[in-house]
């Protein structure tokens, strides 16, 4: 899915305010208005997620009865799935507490990651601020230049988790890349920082986060994107394949789809399950008004970020469909995740 321009983003979603959405978010939330308001992020402090995280806390409040502030709580740490847990099953079920989540939610559900005590299609999906779209590279200096390179030189990557090391065993198994990854690193500033200084080759880490933290890196051509986990190459990226394009079977082609459809995801915002209807009206109409803030587009485009909106009942019917799977396609899927 390519980003859409702001404008033109907004208006979509604009369109999405129905008139019965609209009289129920003029209904004030007696379990919501005049209390704060915590929104965890699975990113750590300074991440991608993080600066979505805090562009839209410092507007979204705005929309919401009584006009709380909403505070930004880092719980980074197993992939995402230490957020995801949290926001499931411990958050408060009264509107004072949603996540941002990390894409690859319904990925590790699907192969069951240890640990994983959610089921996405449960979460109520607020909104999407953008679609993600996720990228191996190598430093400038590596001889590694494609991902056909890559299937004849080992070459060290470093992890953060989740699709930083998912990805690349797949590739590996799949299609025969040598990646070697290195896990441990605690989000993609650290990962990157280790590549240039040499301790790694290459990363893994989205289209988003790169430009809005090396915005030279592209430009200046001191990386080489090797693959894009997407379901088409990117406008920005048109030189490189995207994931799917490396399949060679049918099989493989409904493996590779479904972890490229996480990008579609993106940067979303989730409330727990069981939630009450009208508070989650109340939050999804909080979230396409903030869209269409124009303070809040502003802003972001000073700092960068890209916007791509999606209305909540949307992301619903999008993450529902992620994990509709047949028997067949499970397997197929679960298969190649395993070692």
């Amino acid at each position: 899915m390519k980003p859409l321009s702001v404008l033109r983003a907004v208006g979509v979603i604009v369109l999405s305010l129905s008139p019965s959405i609209s009289v129920q978010a003029q209904q004030a939330d007696a379990t919501l208005k005049g209390k704060p308001i915590t929104l965890y992020v699975a990113g750590p402090a300074g991440s991608g997620y993080d600066a979505y995280a805090r562009l839209f806390s410092r507007y979204a409040g705005r929309y919401l009865p009584g006009n709380p502030d909403i505070i930004v709580s880092n719980m980074p740490g197993a992939s995402g799935v230490t957020c995801a847990n949290f926001v499931y099953k411990i958050a408060p079920k009264d509107g004072t507490a949603v996540g941002l989540v990390l894409q690859w939610l319904a990925e590790e559900q699907v192969v069951g990651t240890n640990g994983a005590q959610f089921d996405v299609a449960k979460f109520g999906w607020i909104g999407r601020l953008s679609s993600n779209v996720e990228i191996s590279y190598t430093w400038h200096t590596v001889p590694v230049h494609t991902i056909a390179d890559l299937m004849n030189r080992e070459t060290v990557f470093a992890a953060t988790g989740g699709s930083s090391t998912l990805y690349p065993q797949l590739l590996n198994k799949m299609v025969g890349a040598r990646f070697k990854v290195v896990t441990g690193y605690l989000g993609t500033p650290a990962a990157n920082l280790a590549m240039e200084r040499g301790e790694v080759e290459g990363a893994t880490s989205s289209l988003n986060t790169l430009k809005l933290m090396q915005p030279d890196w592209l430009a200046d051509k001191k990386i080489n994107v090797l693959v894009q986990y997407s379901l088409q190459r990117d406008r920005e990226l048109p030189d490189a394949p995207a994931v799917v394009e490396l399949a060679r079977t049918p099989a493989d082609m409904t493996v590779l789809s479904f972890f490229a459809n996480g990008g579609a995801i993106g940067r979303s915002i989730v409330a727990p399950p069981g939630l009450p209807e009208e508070s989650l009206t109340t939050w999804r109409t909080a979230f396409i008004r903030t869209m269409h803030d124009p303070a809040f587009i502003g802003e972001a485009e000073r700092v960068k970020l890209d916007l791509d909106p999606m209305p909540g009942g949307e992301l619903q019917v999008l993450v529902q469909t992620a994990v509709s799977l047949s028997a067949a396609d499970r397997e197929h899927i679960q298969a190649a995740y395993r070692p």
